[in-house]
């Protein structure tokens, strides 16, 4: 895209009016954070990094990258680690608190940890002039149009790691596609999951210098770590005598449909026990006040460590020990799935040796359901969750089985980020 096309009239017409807007729309958004945080005091904090006053303390001329939230987190942290190891100073943003707790959980000091300005003009120019990164990567689709024209007006290159771009997700940004084309256009790789998301974005930007497929950074996650299956066998060690199911990562809604087919699993099996691990740490106390009002007696994990956890639903109300419960669990039931929210990453599951179930709202996984479509059960209807939670739990073969098909597939995955490491270091070199 020629320069005369980013400063063309109809460009600067329609960046205007953006930034217009989302000047009119900062008092609502500051006002949503302030509501979140009345269950989650989390958003609450950070906000002078929301405002563009990122730390500049600990890294000079970084690599700057963006993952929206925890599973973006995960994705990009063997990219993190490779660069790490070169080395090269890291700042890494988040957009939600639940993503700054993993990026913690993983990271600790060795990597700057803040918050994405919000995408208003004077935020995105304050940012970038304190961090003055070498380069920027964003770990799939945030557009912000703010944060790349003023990525492009201060010559920060942008990378898309990750890239995917759903069927719906394109349709919304094609009727936006006049202020987006010219900025995706100056961004020097997209690189994106699929053939098919390469495919849409050719067709949302077919200016745009780069658009390959790489491959997913997910299946570059590395094996767990000793702690992790440590801790997995203390918590197995708390819990019941008899098969755990795990709920991982639910959402509204979710809890409900797991509670009616482990009703049904416990007539068959009264020794099972059920897990439930809330997406976000607001709905904690939710779940287990449900629970009671269902008729469930609960156990949380937070509790001391030397009490059993040996009621019929336990909570799971830690952060970052999602990996642990997927490890201490024989069968797991993936969160947002059963909701139109479309799934989360299933690859901790694969890491932990734990079988999962899939519900039928998997738009967000399509690529992941397809890959591994022998190394997990999707259903189509929630009332057979009972069914195949049974056949699951009494068949140790086909567990076994399923573990063994998507840890080999994982091995055939491979590669992604080393792939877009070349290109960072290509870029980094000129």
């Amino acid at each position: 895209m020629t320069r005369s096309s980013i400063d063309g009239l109809s460009f600067r017409a329609l960046h205007l009016v953006y930034a217009t807007l989302w000047r009119g729309a900062l008092p609502f958004v500051l006002a949503r954070l302030w509501w979140r945080g009345r269950r989650n005091p989390a958003y609450r904090r950070g906000w002078l990094e929301r405002f563009g006053f990122a730390p500049t303390a600990q890294a000079t001329n970084p690599i700057w990258i963006h993952a929206v939230s925890v599973g973006e987190t995960a994705a990009a942290a063997p990219l993190i680690e490779a660069l790490l190891d070169r080395p090269a100073s890291v700042l890494l943003t988040v957009a939600t608190p639940t993503g700054a707790n993993k990026a913690k959980q993983i990271f600790g000091a060795r990597v700057v940890i803040c918050y994405l300005p919000l995408d208003t003009p004077g935020a995105t120019r304050r940012f970038l002039a304190r961090i003055q990164p070498r380069l920027g990567v964003i770990i799939e689709t945030e557009i912000w149009p703010n944060l790349l024209y003023n990525a492009w007006r201060s010559s920060v290159p942008i990378i898309y790691a990750n890239a995917r771009l759903s069927a719906g997700s394109f349709a919304g940004y094609r009727r936006a596609r006049r202020l987006l084309c010219p900025l995706l256009a100056t961004t020097r790789l997209i690189a994106t999951q699929t053939p098919d998301d390469a495919k849409r974005f050719h067709c949302l930007a077919p200016d745009a210098g780069q658009i390959k497929c790489i491959g997913n950074l997910k299946y570059d996650a590395n094996p767990l770590p000793p702690d992790v299956w440590a801790h997995a066998r203390t918590l197995r060690a708390r819990l019941g005598r008899g098969p755990i199911v795990l709920g991982a990562s639910t959402h509204p809604g979710e809890e409900a449909i797991l509670l009616d087919a482990f009703a049904c699993l416990r007539e068959a099996i009264p020794d099972a026990q059920l897990l439930i691990a809330p997406r976000h740490p607001e709905r904690f106390d939710q779940a287990v006040e449900y629970c009671h009002e269902r008729g469930f007696n609960v156990a949380r994990t937070s509790t001391d460590n030397a009490q059993p956890l040996d009621t019929a639903v336990v909570v799971g109300d830690e952060m970052g020990a999602l990996t642990r419960y997927y490890a201490a669990a024989d069968v797991a039931v993936l969160g947002a799935t059963f909701t139109p929210i479309g799934g989360h990453n299933p690859i901790e599951a694969f890491l932990a040796e734990c079988p999962i179930i899939v519900g039928p709202y998997r738009a967000r996984i399509t690529e992941i359901v397809t890959a591994f479509e022998h190394a997990l059960v999707p259903i189509d209807r929630v009332d057979n969750l009972a069914e195949q939670l049974l056949a699951l739990i009494q068949s140790d073969q086909q567990r076994q089985t399923l573990s063994q098909r998507a840890t080999k597939t994982l091995a055939l995955q491979r590669g992604a980020t080393e792939r877009v490491l070349e290109r960072i270091q290509a870029l980094l070199d000129e």
